[in-house]
């Protein structure tokens, strides 16, 4: 987890305190879990904004490059 990953869940800890956020490491290299605990329709709230997020992003990222710059 890098820098902005960690702003997030401090920034989500402080807005949402009802919010419990548990981060499973793996061993030998694993993978990176984050569970997040806490009533389901702020656990959806999250999920619907960062869905919304993740399609601009996806989207601005498949944009035809601009030929004119």
């Amino acid at each position: 987890m890098g820098p902005s990953s960690t702003s997030v869940l401090l920034f989500e800890g402080r807005c949402s305190p009802q919010l419990t956020f548990v981060l499973i490491v793996e061993p030998h290299r694993g993978a990176l879990w984050l569970q997040v605990r806490g009533p389901a329709q702020e656990k959806e709230r999250i999920r619907a904004r960062d869905t919304a997020a993740h399609r601009a992003f996806t989207a601005e990222d498949q944009a035809p490059p601009d030929r004119h710059g």
